[in-house]
């Protein structure tokens, strides 16, 4: 009698979804959510056992579930607060920007459109316990923190998953390691997800299919193109000022972790119980809002998801009045605020080149002091570009080692002369780039008013040829915007 049914039904199709752990989109608002043994779904589902509308989702080892209990909102406000005043963020608002991402990041796959995280500090600055209280938050919605990984190992061991994949010490390499999980992470933005597909010996090929937000942390961030750049926000933080009692601040930042461990399945829960009724309008509305404020349709994916997360995280009532069908206009007023410096940076990255993206990663580089301790290659510019004359012997050292010199010059109008040829330690800051081995002067020639040195600059002791960027690229320019530029059309 088995044979006879199994017969009379048609051959499985390979093509058909398969899905494991993490929340999903089924054919009703209520998110799927897979927990490995189980499969919550609502009774309105189509369902035939493991098959659920469209896509199968077979039994796995089973993970944490969301909570019973939701989070309020003013427990998460609490969180969100002593984010903001414990670490030296780059925005007033940014603990906001964080909240809002691991809103969105616990729905997996179930928002239309994903947001990935990128978290720069130096060493220092407190960034791998923030990495830490946001993959705590997102409960089982998180892969947990992990300190290094490959685009190769995310695809193998988090296949047909929704959830969120989170990296500390995130650094670029020499083996383009970071820039492969960028590209992945780009491509796990939309509803279709990543759909990649590789060759095996057997000729069979295998099939990988990832979905969600990924969470990137580390000192350099790695050298990103214009539509990498377009589906991440970044977010700075500083270095921490000094406690004046560190064993109270070590214990406020313990107490901070336990809470955001023990509310991290009720964020879940949270976002599972408002997204059905409240995510896909809330989305649209800041997604128009940041298109109105002078954004692109992609950045308004884009911080429109976060705007989302953060109105599901915070706020009980709805963004729009169930009743009188108006939106709170306080609270859009909020999110523009929380919007602009991210439409600003999406601004930049939109205008910037080939040759801005290659001068912003030299400027990211790390130098070892001679006398210990590390130093980002735009503190030194910065610092030497205060003062007019000849600049700092000892630091123009440094930075000479990448093959760079800052000349003479004006407070704040010093230009810099970069060497031609290939530079080893220049080539470690430049990883994961086609910009390694030499090829950073085609990268920098593209920048207006870049132009070939008149003759040979002494550069690490060897007298060299090279290219000299103008003054007002430079950290610490003093030069007025549009001051050096060319005219339109005269490039």
């Amino acid at each position: 009698a088995l044979m006879q049914a199994c017969s009379a039904l048609p051959l499985y199709d390979q093509a058909t979804p398969m899905r494991h752990f993490g929340t999903w989109r089924g054919a009703c608002a209520d998110p799927v959510v897979h927990l490995g043994e189980r499969v919550l779904a609502s009774d309105q589902e189509p369902r035939k056992g493991r098959m659920i509308g469209r896509a199968l989702y077979p039994a796995v080892p089973s993970r944490a579930a969301p909570a019973e209990t939701p989070a309020r909102a003013d427990d998460l406000d609490w969180i969100r607060r002593r984010l903001q005043r414990h670490w030296n963020w780059g925005g007033e608002r940014d603990a906001d920007i964080l909240m809002g991402w691991i809103g969105q990041a616990a729905l997996g796959q179930y928002p239309s459109w994903r947001t990935h995280m990128y978290l720069k500090g130096k060493h220092g600055s407190g960034k791998t316990t923030v990495t830490r209280v946001a993959s705590a938050l997102l409960g089982g919605m998180s892969t947990g923190v992990k300190n290094s990984t490959s685009a190769a190992a995310i695809r193998q061991t988090t296949n047909r998953m929704a959830v969120a994949r989170v990296f500390d010490e995130a650094e670029a390499d020499d083996s383009g390691a970071i820039g492969d999980v960028i590209a992945l992470f780009r491509l796990m933005s939309d509803s279709e997800g990543a759909q990649v597909e590789r060759g095996t010996s057997d000729h069979s090929g295998v099939r990988f299919e990832l979905y969600g937000a990924g969470f990137l942390a580390s000192i350099i961030p790695a050298a990103m193109t214009s539509a990498d750049r377009s589906r991440f926000v970044i977010l700075t933080l500083g270095e921490r000022e000094d406690s004046a009692s560190p064993a109270d601040q070590a214990l406020r930042l313990d107490e901070l972790q336990r809470d955001a461990a023990g509310i991290g399945a009720g964020v879940w829960r949270r976002m599972l119980d408002l997204a059905p009724s409240r995510w896909d309008q809330t989305f649209r509305i800041y997604n128009g809002l940041v298109q109105s404020l002078g954004a692109r349709a992609r950045s308004g994916d884009t911080i429109g998801a976060i705007l989302a997360g953060w109105d599901l995280m915070l706020h009980d009532a709805p963004l729009v009045d169930t009743e009188t069908g108006e939106a709170d206009m306080a609270r859009l007023e909020e999110a523009k605020v929380l919007a602009q410096p991210l439409i600003h940076l999406s601004r930049e990255a939109e205008e910037e080149g080939e040759g801005e993206r290659c001068l912003r990663t030299i400027f990211a580089g790390m130098i070892n002091k001679d006398h210990g301790g590390t130093i980002t290659v735009a503190e030194l510019i910065e610092r030497m570009n205060e003062n007019s004359g000849e600049p700092d012997r000892y630091d123009n050292r440094l930075i000479g080692r990448l093959g760079l010199r800052l000349l003479a010059g004006e407070a704040g109008r010093h230009e810099m002369f970069v060497a031609n040829g290939n530079n080893p330690l220049l080539d470690r800051v430049l990883a994961g780039t086609r910009w390694r081995g030499g090829g950073h002067r085609a990268a920098l020639e593209t920048i207006a008013d870049v132009r070939p040195s008149p003759g040979t600059v002494r550069v690490a002791g060897r007298a060299v040829r090279g290219l000299l960027v103008p003054a007002r690229f430079l950290p610490g320019s003093e030069v007025p915007a549009g001051e050096g530029a060319p005219e339109e059309g005269k490039a």
